[in-house]
């Protein structure tokens, strides 16, 4: 083979392979977008489900808080309720003709 021959054959070549890479290297860069897509919106489904979770959690605070003060609430008038009704001597209100 002349050196011509040999010289067309390598620039050929190196063509080739340049235009590989190339290729290579475009899919490479897709791939790595659609990594980084995806990354993203696995990012902002997590806040959302920790925002909701967050939410969540201030709204069984909130009824728990709630519930403490109505069962307090309750027992107080309870206790209101059971003195109002106590008369010394063991008679109750209710049942006293008065």
């Amino acid at each position: 083979m002349s050196e011509k021959a040999l010289i067309s054959s390598y620039q050929s070549e190196i063509k080739r392979l340049k235009l590989q890479l190339q290729e290579r290297s475009s899919g490479t860069d897709i791939d790595y977008i659609k990594l980084l897509q995806e990354r993203q919106e696995e990012q902002r489904e997590k806040e959302e489900v920790k925002t909701k979770l967050e939410m969540q959690q201030k709204l069984a605070d909130e009824a728990q808080a709630e519930k403490t003060k109505l069962i307090s609430r309750i027992r107080e008038l309870e206790d209101k309720s059971l003195c109002g009704l106590s008369v010394p001597g063991g008679a109750s209100k209710r049942g006293a003709s008065w």
